[in-house]
């Protein structure tokens, strides 16, 4: 018999949740929840692990909503949950924004590719050029300065700060990113390891600044 599950707090998150929440993402659900209320059901396990719905219960902490009612399913009903009490233009505004915060989500591309490795089936959810299109954004996405320093530190003076600014010409950086494209490796930093072993850098066109 499952433990009683009636807060929020006895929910736990999916550690392999795929989709990653902007706060942009979560505010937007908060949003809704303040204008509209709660609607959509969201997915647990037998272990109150989160399957589906990781953002709207990060939105409903912070929306204020905690109470949760858990209802038994095996898979072989849909479970419709009938939301009473909205005006017509609530039920607009509930249509659009169940639809926009979907859209404000992203994909983790580092947990796809371990998925991947564990020879996850994912075939049927993604073509071949939105999955490398998601790899290869993830790829070329730039070090935010702020985490770097969190990270590692405010750089001190004769200290080596773990990135370097380059100006290149727009040539040059269009060939940079073929190369990018074609090179092995899971991230952005194997790539770019590859390819300082396997390239002569003085033919790039660099200028610090």
């Amino acid at each position: 018999m499952p433990k009683q599950v009636d807060h929020i707090g006895d929910l736990k998150p999916d550690p392999t949740n795929p989709r990653i929440h902007s706060p942009r993402n979560i505010g937007m659900i908060s949003d809704s929840l303040r204008k509209v209320g709660a609607a959509r059901s969201i997915v647990i396990d037998e272990n109150d692990v989160i399957l589906a719905g990781n953002g709207v219960i990060d939105a409903a902490a912070e929306a204020g909503i905690e109470k949760v009612r858990v209802i038994e399913a095996d898979g072989d009903e849909i479970i419709a949950v009938r939301r009473t009490g909205l005006t017509d233009e609530q039920k607009q505004i509930l249509s659009y924004f169940d639809n926009r915060t979907a859209e404000l989500a992203s994909w983790d591309a580092q947990q796809i590719v371990a998925d991947l490795d564990a020879k996850l089936d994912l075939s049927g959810m993604f073509y071949e050029e939105e999955l490398l299109g998601i790899l290869d954004k993830a790829a070329s996405a730039a070090p935010d300065l702020d985490d770097l320093a969190t990270q590692y530190g405010e750089p001190q003076e004769r200290d080596f700060w773990p990135f370097i600014r380059i100006q290149v010409s727009p040539d040059t950086l269009d060939y940079f990113y073929s190369l990018m494209e074609k090179a092995p490796g899971v991230d952005g930093a194997a790539k770019v390891q590859t390819l300082l072993e396997a390239v002569d850098v003085s033919l790039f066109d660099t200028g610090l600044s």
